[in-house]
């Protein structure tokens, strides 16, 4: 269960694109009452230019029935499926690297002298007690809408000083997203299992910041229901947006290291 205790921190991952394609400027400062799923998304998917990686430092809490863990974390992301996770130790250096980029999943725990590879769509239901994508974790980081399916449906609701858009597919609500209707905001983004209807995590966003024109959330809390309750609250301390930069998405197990493969 330690293992699942520090991958949980996998789950504070940003820079969600729209199918694929943003512009370098936000689109809507305000929602008009007649915008449309489309048009709320894609203006949400604008809030980081395109092309560009983005690196967060964040202290996060995992906390469940009896327990609990706090942790400091560095955080890039260059598009919706490209990651990197290092969660780093009391002086400052990596003890585990997580790295996504569309084709592969990897994760390097240099305290366990571990090394596991598995393909792009795996989950973290290995390490962690919740079942969470690389693209979903980048969501979550910044509050930015995940990649719409070509099959799904979109609705879109306004209520009140909110807009809600639901994804569905086959006429059943797989994810509810809300949005300030003034700033354009992500507000809260909930995930259900298509099957039951039953909820599977709720993410609170907060205390947005200004970067360079650009809004990100400063305090994400996330509350998993399955497989067990869960509840991660990350609390960043910074962001900077680069648009080029030598940081990998992909790496090798070190020398004398097996690899244990993600099935």
């Amino acid at each position: 269960m330690r293992i699942a205790i520090r991958f949980a921190l996998f789950l504070s991952v940003p820079l969600m694109l729209l199918c694929g394609c943003v512009s370098s400027k936000p689109l809507l400062r305000s929602y008009e009452a007649s915008a449309t799923p489309v048009e709320i998304l894609a203006n949400n998917a604008s809030q980081v230019p395109e092309g560009a990686i983005v690196m967060r430092r964040a202290r996060v809490r995992i906390e469940s029935p009896g327990r609990s863990f706090s942790t400091g974390l560095v955080v890039w992301v260059g598009s919706s499926h490209q990651l990197r996770i290092e969660i780093l130790s009391l002086l400052g250096l990596p003890d585990l690297v997580l790295t996504a980029n569309g084709r592969s999943i990897k994760v390097c725990d240099l305290r366990e002298n571990r090394f596991y590879a598995g393909s792009a769509d795996r989950d973290f239901s290995r390490f962690l007690p919740v079942n969470l994508t690389a693209t979903e974790a980048v969501s979550l980081m910044l509050g930015l809408s995940p990649p719409v399916d070509l099959e799904e449906g979109l609705r879109g609701d306004r209520m009140s000083e909110q807009i809600r858009v639901d994804y569905r597919l086959a006429g059943i609500t797989k994810r509810s997203l809300w949005f300030d209707a003034a700033s354009r905001e992500m507000r809260r983004q909930d995930c259900y299992d298509p099957a039951s209807g039953e909820t599977i995590y709720s993410a609170v966003f907060e205390h947005y910041g200004d970067v360079n024109g650009y809004r990100f959330p400063g305090t994400v809390t996330v509350r998993f229901e399955r497989p067990e309750q869960v509840t991660m609250t990350l609390r960043f301390s910074s962001v900077k947006i680069e648009q080029e930069s030598a940081i990998a998405f992909d790496q090798e197990p070190p020398a004398g290291i097996s690899t244990t493969d993600l099935k």
